[in-house]
């Protein structure tokens, strides 16, 4: 059986070569100085991770459709009118999937664009018929129609869906 202990003789057996051996460090002649070796530089910049950003949106040309994850939308005809109220008018179609959740279809995630990024919102009330509603329940795989409206006598050049997620849908009417 051994013992945890150490003897002192055990102790001094192992002692005298560790401090032998740090003097012996303190005495040897001074090692040599490093010199410093220069390195040589690369002409490239070392690649660094740049975000992408999202594509931009196709504009889609009235009679296409858009689609998201969840509805295809169809704009098929504008209507000007010169009658003193300045109104411009976009008969639109839209179907929601037959995957998804039973949902509504709003014109408030719509907007028009103007030449200079100028932002309308919809009418909330169409004076023609019919009117694509503020707030329309929709079922899966059921499709709405009607005039989206919108009260400016400003020029327009795009008018575009973006629901919360950032899902869009942009049609090009400028012209």
């Amino acid at each position: 059986r051994t013992s945890a202990r150490r003897s002192s003789a055990d102790m001094k057996a192992f002692a005298l070569p560790l401090v032998a051996l740090l003097l012996a460090g303190c005495t040897a002649a001074p090692a040599a100085t490093p010199t410093a070796t220069p390195t040589q530089s690369s002409s490239t910049p070392t690649p660094t991770a740049t975000p992408t950003p999202s594509p931009t949106p196709t504009l889609l040309a009235l009679g296409q459709s858009g689609s998201t994850p969840t509805a295809t939308f169809t704009m098929t005809e504008r209507k000007l009118f010169a009658d003193g109220r300045h109104v411009q008018a976009f008969m639109l179609q839209g179907c929601l999937s037959k995957t998804a959740e039973a949902t509504s279809f709003t014109s408030s995630l719509w907007q028009a664009i103007g030449p200079d990024g100028e932002r309308y919102n919809p009418a909330e009330w169409s004076d023609i018929q019919p009117g694509y509603k503020y707030d329309m329940p929709v079922s899966p795989g059921e499709c709405v129609k009607g005039w989206l409206q919108f009260d400016t006598e400003d020029k327009i050049v795009e008018v575009r869906y973006q629901n919360s997620k950032g899902e869009r849908v942009s049609y090009s009417v400028a012209g």
